[in-house]
Order: structure tokens, then sequence, then C-alpha cells
């Protein structure tokens, strides 16, 4: 064999090791297992040195919900570091139960989807030593006569092992990053979900913005003539219950609340009562306001800023 039982073994942990701090520092710590915080403190990490107040995975969700309470135009006024005042002042308002099960589910999901990636890594290297190894043992068969030939071999095929490995880990690379950027998509639009439940109600009417880049499946899904035209309208509580398209066939897509697919851009928008399409302006507009009604709002304040909505 190329590598021992042990080294092999040893490999195999070094990828689980990546892919669970991976988790624990972008996604939380709260999911860890205890076999994956075991893992951690194998290769001396202390959960407590990675564990923050907010993760990127939470701080998505957390800023979903405050750009649905501000809207699209002061959100636009609002730079990254305010957004981190906002959230160590604990100028938010605290989830309820729903969107702490929300966020404790997006968690759970994001961790399975790296798990699997884990395994598919795993499974692949086992399966490249072993390939090597088949290889190594035909060349002893077929060309080695001395010691001096036998390590030529050996070297050359460790080598071609790990020249392998890297290139597979580009591919494997990729697939991280493609689950990550949907993840923290998703994780966003729950956040923004949330925050039109607030508002609204779970039977909100809300609708996908669609970019002009967008793919067939999102157009056929959110708009009713293509790029540009009246979006389609849904019940929040309706769009949650499609679920995921994780998992399903392209044939079997439905529009759903999260990224439709990896990479989806496509934004949830709450579509506010009285408000009409206008062709023209390819916007929903609200209806003429009686100026001498009161106006009714509140103030949100976000690090150091103040805003009347």
């Amino acid at each position: 064999m190329i590598f021992n039982k042990e080294q092999i073994e040893d490999i195999l942990n070094i990828i689980s090791f990546n892919h669970v701090l991976f988790i624990g520092v972008n996604v939380g710590t709260d999911i860890l297992t205890d076999e994956d915080r075991s893992l951690l403190k194998k290769y001396g990490i202390d959960v407590n040195s990675i564990k923050v107040d907010f993760t990127p995975f939470e701080q998505q969700f957390y800023f979903g919900r405050l750009a649905v309470a501000l809207g699209d135009n002061y959100t636009n006024e609002l730079s990254y570091n305010d957004f981190l005042k906002y959230l160590r002042r604990s100028q938010y308002v605290p989830l309820n139960t729903r969107e702490k099960e929300t966020l404790n589910f997006a968690k759970q999901r994001s961790y399975s989807h790296i798990k699997n990636l884990e395994q598919r890594v795993k499974q692949n290297t086992s399966g490249l030593i072993i390939e090597e190894d088949q290889s190594m043992r035909d060349a002893y068969e077929a060309t080695i006569k001395g010691s001096i030939e036998r390590a030529v071999v050996e070297r050359n095929t460790v080598n071609s092992v790990v020249s392998e490995i890297g290139n597979k880990t580009g591919d494997w690379g990729r697939d991280l990053g493609r689950i990550a950027a949907t993840e923290m998509q998703t994780i966003y639009e729950e956040g923004r979900a949330a925050g039109i439940e607030r508002k609204y109600g779970k039977e909100a009417e809300v609708w996908k913005e669609v970019y002009p880049a967008a793919c067939r499946f999102c157009i056929k899904f959110y708009t009713t003539n293509g790029i540009g035209s009246e979006p389609k309208i849904f019940k929040l509580n309706k769009l949650r219950q499609n679920g995921t398209n994780i998992g399903r066939k392209q044939s079997d897509w439905k529009p759903v609340l999260s990224a439709t697919h990896p990479f989806c851009r496509c934004m949830i928008h709450s579509k506010l009562e009285g408000y009409v399409w206008n062709e023209e302006k390819k916007m929903f507009v609200p209806p003429k306001i009686d100026k001498k009604a009161p106006k009714k709002g509140i103030r949100v304040t976000v690090g150091d800023k103040v805003f009347d909505i």
C-alpha cells in the first residue's frame, strides 16, 4: 500500500476536520455534534475559540429581516459597519419562536449539505488511493526487478496521488462554494420572509424580483410574460410550502421561497395592499394618498443612523 491504514485514516480525518471547521465558523457552533467537537479538539481547536455572537449565516438572516423593515432605499444607505453596530448594540427586535425555528432549521439543512459533500470528498479520496495502489502493484509485476526501481515507482505513485487529490480539490472547492453561496442567499430570503410575515402576516402577497440574466426557470416561475413583465403574485405561506428544489429534478422544480437553484439571486418582496403594476415604470406603484391623512410609522436605529419609516 502507498499509505498504511493509519495514514489513510488521518487523511480522511483532515478532510472531515476542514468541513467541520467551515461549518462552525460560518454557520454556527451550536449545530456541531459531539463527534464534530471531538474532531476539532483533536486538531487543537477549542469550539469556544471560534464561537461568535453572529456568524455570517446568522447575519444574513438578520439583514434580510432588517432590509424588509427599512425598504430598499434606506437599506442601500447602510454600510456593513452600520449593520455590525446594529447587531452588537442589540438594536434589532429579538427573534420570535417562529423565526428561531426557521433559523435553526436552515442551519441544520446547511450542515447536512456540507456533511454530504464531506462524504463525497472522502469517498473520492479513498478511491484515488485504491486506484493508484492497484496501478503500483501492476507496475511491480511488470517492471520491478530491483529495489531501486521499486523506490522510483513508489515515489512516482505517491506524487500521482497527491497531484490527483490536488486536482480534485479544485472541484470540491467549487462545490463548497456553490453550497455556501446558495445557502447564504436562501437564509437571506428566509430573513426577508420573516420580516414580511412580521409586518403583513403569513398570507401576505409576495413576488420575486427577477434579474435580466435570470435563468429560464426563474423567468417562467416568477414573471407573467418574461423579463420586465408584471411579476406573478404568491401568498407567502403557499410559496413556503413548496419547500426547496434541492434534490428535485429540474422538471420537478417549483417556485420557492428559497434560492430557486444554485447561485440564484432572485429576491422576494412584499406586494403592498392597493399597489398596482405600472407597465411604463415597470414597478408596483401606490394608490393615490390622501395628503391630509396622518402619517403612521416607526423609528428604526441602525448603528448611528436613524430611519423613520
